[in-house]
């Protein structure tokens, strides 16, 4: 008996056998035929013989075909593959997002040539102080106003084709008693730096977003004198800038929700006389996440607000200042890990719904640095971009206020996606390489990359 490795599929089998009895046939026959030579008989042998050799062929390129299906099959679905799924028929939401930086005294990298062609790549908004981190006193006595080193700082933010933003602080010195740049005005100044706010806004009129103070220093935790001065800059603002749009109150927010920091916004809203943002800052902790990515820090606080009544639920929400803190790291691709930890909670701010996250600070001498709340910066002191720049700039080009965005399904939690029905973000959460499919297309995602590719079908 004739045995064939592989016939192991029914229809294969059947094909087998018949090969298998063709051949035995034609043996039979010859046997026969050994003593009898005819032309007739030679012919059936002959014609016996080439049927059974046009059945093996056939078998043999069966075999062959299903072999070549299974090792195709196999290179597309390897063992460990993580599988991306977009729905386009499912709008979970429209981004709301734009990405931006908080220029500070010591960002040198924005002033160099190729440095400002990438605040234009990439930067969405930028943010500066009327007093203080890369500015000077606007209002050195009562009345008497300097406006050159804010003049200076928006005209070059705008000439990056960004949109400014002013943070309306900190008070000049006559007004705190204080050469502290952190101190908080004294209560009889709080009309006065009131008028101030309202010089800003009247001078700046291309300038539509104003956040009120920074994370309550000098107040001393106490919300409620801050809010009496924020109710001041918001009267004297609106007197004369209707369309200005003013936020608080601008805290530093820590995880877990504590009781609080719950207060200073619940009093906020309750008290406030209108707002039209409403202004976070902070980041996960180190030593309060389990998992360095997928943190719930952001939506935590995110949810929380959208319970809250007062315009918690419907006011747009903006982190005056986001962190985006990796466990530390000093391998060779640190860069890329900093950079895929800020896509994945840039990603998730996204979907909530924010409207937009600030980073402190544009540039650093070498783009990572040694400081665990700002890892990396999205250039280097000289103009380079580092891998943050790349992702910056997506966000912007494609993820910017208006864009649909689409249900994704991901099998596995190291890896983040997030779609639009023109591209598609991904983001390697691990430190080798993962191989994914979209929507059955296979790619391979390096060491914490982050992939922008064509959405699938879009």
């Amino acid at each position: 008996m004739l045995h064939m490795n592989g016939c192991k599929k029914n229809d294969t089998m059947i094909l087998c056998f018949t090969v298998i009895s063709c051949v035995q046939n034609c043996l039979s026959e010859a046997i026969m035929f050994r003593d009898v030579v005819t032309i007739k008989g030679f012919r059936s042998l002959l014609l016996q013989m080439l049927i059974a050799l046009i059945l093996g062929a056939l078998v043999f390129s069966t075999l062959v075909y299903r072999q070549q299906q299974n090792m195709k099959q196999n290179t597309q679905k390897p063992e460990g593959v993580t599988t991306v799924t977009i729905d386009l028929s499912s709008q979970i939401g429209t981004s709301q997002f734009m990405i931006g930086v908080t220029r500070t005294q010591l960002d040198q990298g924005p002033m160099t040539p190729l440095g400002h062609q990438l605040m234009r790549e990439a930067v969405a908004i930028q943010n500066v102080f009327i007093n203080g981190w890369g500015t000077s006193d606007p209002e050195p006595s009562k009345g008497h106003y300097d406006w050159s080193s804010l003049d200076a700082r928006v005209k070059d933010i705008q000439s990056d084709g960004s949109q400014a933003i002013i943070s309306l602080c900190c008070a000049p010195d006559w007004m705190k008693g204080s050469s502290n740049i952190e101190a908080a005005p004294l209560p009889q100044h709080y009309s006065d730096f009131a008028q101030l706010a309202a010089q800003v806004v009247a001078r700046y009129r291309t300038v539509k977003i104003f956040q009120v103070w920074n994370e309550l220093k000098g107040f001393n935790g106490n919300y409620q004198v801050y809010t009496t001065l924020y109710n001041d800059v918001y009267d004297a603002v609106k007197a004369v800038r209707p369309d200005a749009k003013l936020g608080g109150p601008y805290l530093g927010v820590l995880p877990g929700l504590p009781a609080e920091d719950r207060a200073v916004y619940t009093y906020w809203l309750n008290n406030k006389l209108g707002g039209d943002y409403i202004l976070l800052d902070g980041g996960p902790l180190l030593g309060a996440r389990t998992d360095e990515f997928n943190s719930t820090f952001f939506s935590d606080w995110i949810n929380w607000i959208r319970e809250q009544p007062y315009g918690g639920a419907t006011l747009p929400i903006g982190w005056a200042e986001a962190y985006t803190r990796g466990l530390p790291d000093n391998s060779s691709i640190s860069a890329n890990h900093y950079n895929a930890t800020f896509a994945d909670d840039t990603i998730s701010n996204i979907k909530l719904g924010v409207s937009y996250a600030l980073q402190w600070g544009a540039s650093s001498p070498h783009g990572v640095t040694e400081n665990p709340d700002i890892p990396e910066t999205m250039m280097t002191d000289s103009g380079q971009p580092t891998p943050m720049f790349y992702s910056m700039k997506d966000f912007k080009n494609y993820f910017g206020p208006g864009t649909p965005l689409y249900r994704t399904a991901v099998s596995s939690p190291n890896v983040t996606a997030l779609a639009s029905r023109a591209k598609t973000m991904l983001v390697n959460h691990l430190p080798s390489n993962q191989i994914i499919t979209v929507n059955g297309t296979t790619l391979n995602l390096a060491p914490y990359e982050v992939l922008i590719i064509n959405t699938s079908g879009g």
